[in-house]
């Protein structure tokens, strides 16, 4: 079973915000990202639980994964919640409860190394996996906010991504 906490955003994540203005998709891809709606999940104060699953290859270090519900938030890079896994398993899981309804994105990066840091070659492209909800692409910079967001209702859903 993988171990889940929250944590504070780390270095690594901040680095997946603020990529230097290179070609980012020769290094990772990201496939199979999608947001699916349960049909019911007991809730009754209009609020949304989010259940956001992501598949890696390597089952080897941390996963670190922040969700913002803002452009200005994701731009900024200030995460509404953050979490960090050990990956021992593939998918790991995050929950985020009690979240209102409305458009959110996640940026997430598998650190194979497990120290805490987005490692990037000497042009600033990442070395170590990384993926944005909604399956965006990252070409010439990080993907855009509009690029990864999806709607969360209010009731239970799950989005997935796929590091590679």
């Amino acid at each position: 079973m993988f171990t889940l906490r929250l944590f504070s955003p780390l270095a690594g994540l901040a680095l997946i915000g603020g990529l230097a203005a290179s070609s980012l998709s020769a290094c990772a891809s990201t496939s199979g990202a999608s947001t699916v709606i349960a049909e019911d999940d007991g809730r009754s104060d209009g609020l949304a639980d989010l259940r956001i699953e992501v598949s890696v290859k390597v089952l080897e270090g941390d996963l670190m994964l922040v969700l913002f519900d803002s452009k200005e938030t994701f731009d900024a890079n200030k995460p509404l919640r953050a979490f960090k896994a050990a990956v021992d398993e593939s998918p790991i899981v995050f929950s985020a409860e009690g979240l209102k309804p409305g458009t959110y994105a996640a940026k997430a990066f598998h650190d194979l190394d497990g120290d805490g840091e987005l490692n990037t070659n000497a042009f600033g492209i990442p070395t170590e996996p990384y993926a944005f909800s909604n399956n965006a692409p990252a070409r010439f910079g990080p993907a855009s906010f509009e690029k990864a967001a999806f709607d969360i209702p209010a009731g239970a859903s799950v989005t997935t991504l796929s590091i590679k």
